[in-house]
């Protein structure tokens, strides 16, 4: 909540919005004939109350998509619970009732786009002809084989109807749509987090294919999601959203929060209590259990300290 509170400003009837990048709109509300939230994610369902708070009675309606135990209520605004890290049927149909939003949109309207960690399992919707559970598999199969979040991801954008972009094409072109994304990805790339579902996709089918390829899935039994790779790549199903597309023109996509801003918030806090802190780096990857161990090691050297003793990182 306090990230949106810090990014979104309301004076009078114009919404001044900022990220940590330092990009900057200014909305003149009088404008706007409706305005909607959707999005996915475990910190959505804190983003939506914060910028239900700050418009009001000025939400016309939404959809959000939460993890299963959640608490989330909203006036206007629907909220479905789902799997998460595992895509689920409940998670399918939270999405389509983001589309039905979109797809009623006007060009006097504005769209609010939620997106935090966990965005992509929650928001799921297959290539058509592409069951859930069999894009569940390859995707878990790419886990368990190894392959980074940028690779899974690509492959995810290549079978799903919204990410890469694609969520953009159900809304009306001259629709105001603002994403507010808080990133849970290494180097915040856009394009990653939560699949980029309102960025646009430099990624192709045959980049998809190369994935597959690479970690030896391409010739096992992933059958429909090699089918829609093919048909891609042979031009028979659109590719995700380019750059430069001209239905980007009216959508802004805002970095409000990031590992090092939560990092750097408990540093603050820790300091402020003079607690000795340290600050390791918010790019750390890898199986969590390694590095648990090798902090585990630096907190046994130090046990002997008569002295509260705290170190950050994230990643």
């Amino acid at each position: 909540m306090r990230l949106i509170k810090s990014s979104l400003k309301l004076k009078s009837d114009r919404l001044f919005i900022n990220d940590i990048k330092h990009q900057r709109a200014n909305i003149d509300l009088k404008s706007i004939n409706s305005i909607y939230l959707i999005g996915a994610g475990k910190a959505t369902a804190r983003m939506a109350l914060a910028v239900c708070e700050l418009l009001e009675d000025k939400i016309s309606g939404g959809a959000i998509t939460i993890p299963y135990g959640s608490n989330g209520g909203f006036d206007d605004v629907f909220v479905t619970h789902a799997s998460h890290p595992i895509p689920d049927a409940s998670g399918v149909k939270g999405t389509q009732k983001m589309i039905k939003i979109l797809q009623k949109t006007t060009p006097t309207d504005l769209v609010f786009v939620l997106i935090s960690g966990g965005g992509s399992s929650l928001m799921p919707l297959p290539s058509k002809n592409l069951s859930l559970n069999e894009k569940r598999y390859v995707t878990n199969s790419l886990i368990l084989s190894g392959a980074s979040i940028e690779e899974i991801n690509v492959v995810r954008k290549h079978l799903s109807q919204i990410k890469g972009g694609q969520m953009l094409r159900y809304k009306n072109k001259e629709c105001r749509l603002v994403s507010l994304i808080i990133s849970d990805v290494i180097n915040d790339k856009m394009d990653v987090i939560a699949s980029g579902p309102t960025c646009p996709d430099t990624s192709t089918y045959e980049d998809a294919a190369r994935v597959l390829r690479k970690y030896g899935l391409w010739n096992k039994e992933h059958h429909g999601a090699k089918s829609v790779i093919y048909h891609g790549i042979m031009n028979h199903q659109p590719e995700t959203l380019k750059p430069g597309d001209a239905i980007l023109r009216r959508v802004t996509n805002f970095l409000i929060g990031n590992n090092d801003v939560a990092c750097t918030a408990a540093v603050n806090y820790l300091k402020k209590r003079e607690i000795e802190t340290h600050k390791l780096g918010t790019t750390f990857d890898g199986e969590a259990k390694y590095l648990g161990r090798r902090l585990a090691i630096l907190a046994r050297g130090l046990a002997k300290k008569r002295r509260p003793i705290a170190f950050i990182q994230g990643g």
